[in-house]
């Protein structure tokens, strides 16, 4: 019974662990329709490294753990972003529809 609960306990602190850096993409969409500022990709990237650790991971609505390539690729094909030259604009909503 002992091993069971710390076998069971160091599943649950692994998996609080893997989870403390992973947010949520609308906080990804926030900063870049909400701070006021411009962006490129790279300095959105240093943007959310600089807020949530270089270790951040991103989970969506429809899809769970990316990592920051994924990121930007998912908001562009999901056309929540788009780039022009370099610079990053608002496409669409910040939020999802459903």
């Amino acid at each position: 019974m002992i091993c069971i609960i710390k076998l069971l306990s160091f599943f649950i602190e692994f998996s609080i662990k893997k989870h403390m850096n992973t947010i949520h993409i609308h906080e990804v969409l926030d900063i870049i329709y909400f701070s006021g500022k411009s962006f490129t990709i790279r300095s959105l990237k240093e943007e959310v490294q600089k807020i949530y650790g270089e270790d951040v991971h991103f989970m969506s609505c429809v899809d769970d753990h990316f990592g920051m390539e994924d990121m930007v690729n998912f908001m562009l094909n999901r056309g929540k972003i788009e780039v022009k030259g370099e610079q990053i604009y608002p496409a669409g909503a910040s939020f999802c529809e459903h």
